[in-house]
């Protein structure tokens, strides 16, 4: 009886050696794969997977830089009118500036003078600056705008229908007077 139990304490002892052994290599084991960073071949699926990625990350912080940029712009452009009153600023205008719809309102003989777009609301230096560009230098020439002209500069600007929204027009009928 004695030589039986001998037997069963021996067996559990070894037991209990391969079991904290194990336990001890597969801890170790996992520890070591933890710290080793993750290389991808050159070539693997997920190697390209996480190129196209990192190329979508780098697109995306360009779209936000441009957003902030804008954003800057808008918020400067609101503040401008909201410290100015409509009937102040420096808008200077010529009697003989005729609109012409045909070329975005501005007509052939029209001098070098310019109204400050960024006293209507939703329209920064950026903006100002791509109307310039196009032609559009004046309030009277956005208040002749018809249906037609307010789509195509819309689209050349790629504002969708931000144009409408912030009611260009009626803005620059009341900054013209």
């Amino acid at each position: 009886m004695i030589y039986l139990v001998g037997q069963i304490g021996l067996i559990l002892a070894v037991a209990a050696l391969l079991f904290f052994g194990l336990g001890y290599w597969y801890g170790r084991h996992k520890a070591v794969r933890q710290e080793q960073p993750m290389v991808f071949e050159e070539g693997s699926v997920t190697a390209a997977a996480v190129s196209v990625m990192e190329q979508k990350i780098k697109q995306k912080d360009r779209q936000i830089s441009t957003v902030q940029e804008q954003m800057a712009d808008l918020e400067a452009g609101l503040s401008r009118t909201r410290d100015q009153p409509a009937n102040q600023g420096d808008t200077v205008q010529s009697p003989g500036t005729v609109p012409n719809p045909q070329s975005g309102g501005l007509s052939a003989d029209t001098p070098g003078l310019e109204d400050d777009f960024t006293r209507m609301r939703g329209i920064g230096k950026a903006l100002q600056k791509q109307l310039n560009e196009l032609g559009i230098h004046t309030f009277e020439q956005i208040a002749q705008w018809d249906k037609e002209n307010i789509e195509l500069f819309s689209s050349k600007l790629a504002l969708k229908d931000r144009i409408r929204r912030d009611d260009w027009v009626g803005q620059a009928r009341k900054l013209k007077a």
